[in-house]
């Protein structure tokens, strides 16, 4: 597992454990003058709705962003094998082999790149 899915399954664990603790301390029944089709219920029901409705209000939204970004993502990866053409296969990715270093390393401002050259030419 993941170290967030473990937090996150941590947090839950001690949410429900506090919520029950919450519910056995207020056994106190309420009703809710804005639903008055509604019975008297525990205030610890009340509470966990209000919990679950506003995780909503953050977790909807988050993942209507996740799921436009992950739709754009694909757009423009399909624009760009459009454009590279059938020369690059689809997913190409740059190893390390393309890009070698050279045995000698170059610093612009240091005069000559290969001193060893130099020594050569001299002899």
């Amino acid at each position: 597992m993941k170290g967030v899915r473990i937090v996150q399954v941590i947090l839950v664990v001690v949410a429900v454990a506090y919520l029950l603790l919450f519910h056995s301390a207020n056994p106190d029944q309420v009703e809710l003058p804005l639903l008055p089709i509604l019975p008297p219920i525990p205030v610890s029901f009340v509470v966990v709705l209000a919990v679950l409705v506003g995780w909503l209000f953050g977790w909807i939204p988050a993942r209507l962003l996740a799921w436009r970004r992950g739709r754009d993502l694909r757009r423009v990866e399909k624009r760009l094998a459009d454009l590279e053409g059938p020369g690059a296969p689809a997913g190409y990715v740059a190893s390390s082999e393309d890009w070698r270093e050279p045995a000698v390393p170059v610093i612009p401002d240091r005069g000559t790149a290969f001193p060893a050259d130099d020594d050569n030419e001299a002899a």
